[in-house]
């Protein structure tokens, strides 16, 4: 219920709130957006997005993200969980794509010709393409990650049972380091 609400404000506001900052209604909605979001995570959860940003904001090694001080490395919570978010829907699209499809919808892609099986993919696309279109970096590469790293972010990963638990595509160091 909470996620709903929360996705139905995004796709309001998120793109209005990033191109004018100063536009008061767009403060206020994201604002509850955030509000409601916080309710839905703390009773519902959230699941690999978050257990992987755990590993990526903690491993960060020479990354400054615009807009944070330039003093020390830094990956920001909502770059390190979005910039997995795509690879991750791709996978949990193949076991709930209906809620693949129900998320792509709510943000306002036109899931109506969309066939279940190409429901992750769906979802992903949109989040890559909005991800190039507020400029975010492009994958753990663009954070300073080789692919020699993928072993130590699973291994960082792992210990976040709780989140783990939630996400239905399974958790296993092998399957992660795909």
């Amino acid at each position: 219920i909470w996620a709903v609400q929360v996705l139905k404000l995004v796709r309001e506001y998120f793109l209005r709130s990033v191109e004018d900052e100063k536009d008061e209604e767009v403060s206020v909605q994201m604002s509850l957006a955030s509000l409601l979001g916080g309710i839905g995570f703390g009773n519902a959860g959230v699941h690999l997005c978050h257990a992987i940003s755990y590993a990526i904001s903690g491993s960060v090694r020479e990354f400054r993200s615009p807009g944070y001080s330039p003093i020390n490395p830094l990956i920001p919570h909502g770059l390190s969980v979005i910039v997995s978010a795509p690879a991750v829907f791709r996978e949990v699209g193949r076991v709930a794509p209906d809620r693949c499809l129900q998320l792509a919808n709510l943000l306002g892609v036109d899931t109506s010709n969309v066939k279940t099986k190409d429901a992750g993919e769906c979802l992903a696309e949109y989040l890559c393409e909005l991800m190039k279109r507020l400029n975010v970096p492009d994958g753990l590469s663009a954070l300073g990650f080789t692919p020699d790293d993928i072993p130590m972010l699973v291994e960082k990963t792992l210990p976040h049972t709780r989140l783990l638990r939630l996400c239905p595509i399974p958790t296993t160091s092998s399957y992660l380091e795909k």
